[in-house]
């Protein structure tokens, strides 16, 4: 992880969501870390089946995300595809807030 601002954390997830796509135990045990200093997020999963995960830009989670939308994987997904699910819950709830605090973007009512 690139040197600026860093938070760890810990969460247990699951729930019939995660159980229809055939991994529902896939985002136990997760650890993360993500930078409040620009767009990088990291997810570990302990088990099942170990795995990690990480992205550094907009378009790295696009490229991850995309899939998920088509074939197989509108009935079933593979731990990588929970992991880059995850990473985007992350990103999207804990990440996005603190990169509206950088310069360049503004608030407009």
């Amino acid at each position: 992880m690139a040197a600026g601002r860093h938070r760890r954390g810990r969460t247990l997830s699951g729930g019939l969501a995660f159980a229809a796509k055939g991994q529902r135990q896939a985002l136990g045990q997760v650890t993360g870390e993500m930078s409040t200093a620009g767009q990088r997020i990291r997810l570990a999963g302990g088990g099942p089946e170990p795995w990690s995960f990480e992205v550094g830009s907009s378009d790295e989670l696009r490229t991850a995300l995309a899939p998920l939308a088509t074939g197989r994987r509108r009935l079933g997904w593979s731990v990588e595809d929970v992991a880059a699910f995850g990473v985007s819950a992350v990103w999207t709830y804990l990440s996005v807030p603190f990169v509206l605090l950088d310069e360049g973007y503004g608030l407009e009512v």
